[in-house]
């Protein structure tokens, strides 16, 4: 990883993969696009960008999702009230990471058009406090990083408001980086799917 970040220990990334899926009616982790899953993709283009730790987090009863695509114990994360919310999960994943990463990317499983070239360029952009997201013609998608620092906040944020709380509470230590639209296409039914297919 490039500039203060490295210097500071490395980032990890916390993929949310614990959603009922209820709109496409099957685990959105499974879907697959060019021969991968979506966990799998997420999965190799974390560690093609150099980020680990790497946490998977899950809800209770997706043994089959462990298990049909190997996943490493020691990088799943079960959230058990999944119906809480996306900053539930987050909270989890971030609550299992180890002592001295520099930060961490919120990565949602349904967004599969995401690069290494982007992770390595939001991770050039971290500095400590800070918290980096893509933006795309104006639009801020996903994935986001927030630095170390940080995590106190996001474990404390109502989980109404999500992780957006802690992003509006400053915004002058948030930075932006420019990216395709792949940072703002996340796939939430089986129409999603189609066009994410046909692409």
């Amino acid at each position: 990883m490039a500039g203060e970040a490295k210097d500071r220990g490395g980032l990890a990334a916390v993929i949310l993969a614990a959603g009922a899926s209820r709109r496409m009616g099957e685990p959105k982790s499974l879907l697959r696009l060019d021969g991968e899953t979506f966990l799998e993709r997420w999965l190799r283009v974390l560690r093609e960008a150099g980020v680990k730790p790497i946490r998977a987090v899950l809800a209770p009863g997706m043994e089959r999702l462990q298990k049909e695509l190997a996943l490493d114990p020691s990088w799943v994360v079960v959230n058990p009230d999944p119906g809480r919310g996306m900053l539930s999960s987050f909270q989890e994943g971030l609550k299992s990471l180890p002592s001295g990463v520099a930060g961490a990317f919120l990565c949602p499983v349904d967004h599969p058009r995401i690069t290494p070239a982007l992770l390595r360029r939001m991770a050039s952009a971290l500095r400590p406090g800070g918290i980096v997201l893509p933006v795309h013609q104006g639009r801020r998608g996903h994935p986001a990083l927030f630095a170390a620092e940080v995590f106190p906040e996001l474990l404390a944020a109502p989980l109404a408001e999500g992780a957006r709380h802690v992003v509006h509470a400053r915004p002058e230590r948030v930075v932006e980086v420019a990216a395709d639209a792949g940072v703002l296409l996340d796939v939430n039914t089986p129409g999603d799917y189609r066009g994410l297919a046909g692409s």
